[in-house]
């Protein structure tokens, strides 16, 4: 700074004056930061901070250039760039790791010198203990347990949390206890041994290698009592337009459960209990007892159905039928009715095992001559579930057991026909065998017929 003295004379006046001027040099780089120094030290970030430089090159500062580099490195990586600010957190850093830190200051001249951490920056972890958990509810009450979840806390501490602790506290105590000796691995835990009728209240708390946290806010209280629910059924949704399947297969049928207290199940078939000890079913076996006698029925033991039934209830809330190796008379209308003491509900399955047809029936003859026959007969009673697609005829010398069956026609749509080329005297006996998309069924066998003239219809009984 200089004062500039300027001395005015026109003759008839003298002025002097007095200026004082500053003369600046010309902008330059900027000095170095002050102060620079490190805070909220965690295993993975860190905070630095300084203070703007004393001398600022006679240019503002525009922003500064925050770098880091590892202990064992020697080049810097850039951090922060192009912001005015006097402090940074640097995070994505690795655990237990020594890190130096250096800033400058930028001016529109260029940047000036680096001022660096002096003691490095070590991250680790630490170790604090965890928030307590949130979200605690009780839920599921029965007269003997309680079941109480939660969720895991904000803040685990810094290091894993290895379990929780739930307490209890039953109406009108003075205290909190702990119902297990043991951390509680999960999110959940049913307590047991409850007292029916009393009300209770619980919390949790969460421990890491820190320690214990503070206790969670408690439950609201909860009565220790079953609830009341009637119960309801409903079939899995693959079974209820019906259950389909071929001879030899299994039928499987699976409902959905619910009701407290928790309902009874009852499986029915045709409105009778499974389970109850089966009478003797039987199926008709053709026997030949000698040449000139038409064939009788015998008796035959089937399997029955409740030595190849499964009942499965291993899952609460479901409920499972199962029948192995199904046979043709295990079709029909399956129910199965679940029951408490509030109430009663059911639900219904039609069930159909396809196989082959049943033997025709009620054989008669029409028109008998000494070289034809009409032949009369009934589709079956059951048909195997599914329709009939054809007749089989056959004829047979009765009295010559050296010949055997022979066709007469094996494309029969319709339950008659005419046998001709008959020979006058001799003794016939026939059959007629009922054909659907699973093969062929029993034949159904006539009683004898001697070809000669009749009059009137013959009748098998």
């Amino acid at each position: 700074k200089e004062d500039i003295r300027v001395l005015l004379n026109n003759y008839s006046h003298v002025l002097l004056c007095t200026l004082l001027t500053t003369l600046s040099a010309p902008p330059g780089l900027p000095g170095p930061c002050k102060d620079i120094s490190s805070s909220e030290v965690t295993k993975n970030s860190c905070r630095i901070s300084w203070e703007a430089p004393e001398d600022d090159g006679c240019s503002p500062v525009l922003s500064y250039t925050l770098e880091r580099r590892e202990a064992s490195k020697k080049t810097y990586m850039p951090v922060m760039s192009g912001e005015d600010v006097l402090t940074a957190v640097v995070k994505d850093l690795y655990v237990n790791c020594e890190y130096f830190f250096r800033v400058r200051a930028v001016n529109k001249v260029g940047a000036g010198a680096n001022l660096e951490l002096r003691n490095a920056v070590i991250t680790e972890e630490v170790k604090q203990k965890p928030d307590p958990p949130i979200a605690v509810e009780a839920r599921d009450p029965t007269c003997k347990s309680i079941t109480v979840t939660w969720k895991a806390p904000d803040s685990d501490g810094g290091c894993p949390i290895t379990g929780y602790i739930v307490e209890k506290m039953e109406k009108d105590g003075d205290r909190f206890d702990r119902v297990t000796p043991t951390l509680v691995p999960g999110l959940s835990h049913t307590v047991t041994g409850l007292t029916d009728g009393a009300e209770y209240q619980f919390r949790v708390r969460a421990e890491n290698a820190a320690g214990v946290s503070e206790p969670s806010r408690s439950t609201p209280l909860t009565k220790a009592a079953d609830p009341v629910e009637k119960p309801s059924v409903t079939l899995h949704a693959r079974v209820q337009s019906g259950v389909c399947v071929k001879k030899g297969e299994e039928v499987r049928i699976d409902a959905l459960i619910s009701g407290s207290p928790y309902p009874r199940v009852t499986w029915l078939r045709n409105d009778e209990d499974v389970t109850k000890k089966p009478t003797k079913k039987t199926a008709p076996v053709k026997r030949r007892k000698s040449k000139t006698q038409a064939c009788e029925e015998e008796e035959e033991f089937l399997n029955p159905l409740s030595q190849r039934l499964g009942l499965d209830q291993s899952v609460r809330g479901r409920a499972g039928l199962m029948i192995r190796e199904a046979v043709r008379s295990d079709h029909g209308e399956f129910t199965v009715t679940v029951e408490n003491q509030h109430g009663t509900a059911s639900a219904r399955c039609t069930v159909n095992v396809l196989d082959k047809p049943g033997p025709p029936v009620n054989i008669t003859f029409e028109d008998v001559r000494n070289t034809s026959v009409v032949l009369n007969w009934e589709p079956p009673l059951d048909d195997g579930g599914s329709e009939v697609l054809n007749y089989i005829l056959e004829k047979k010398d009765n009295r010559n057991e050296e010949v055997g069956w022979i066709t007469v026609s094996s494309t029969l749509k319709t339950p008659t026909h005419a046998v001709t080329k008959l020979i006058e005297g001799k003794e016939y006996v026939f059959r007629v065998t009922a054909e659907n998309r699973f093969g062929c069924g029993p034949p159904n066998t006539s009683k004898p017929l001697v070809a000669k003239n009749m009059f009137g219809t013959y009748e098998q009984h």
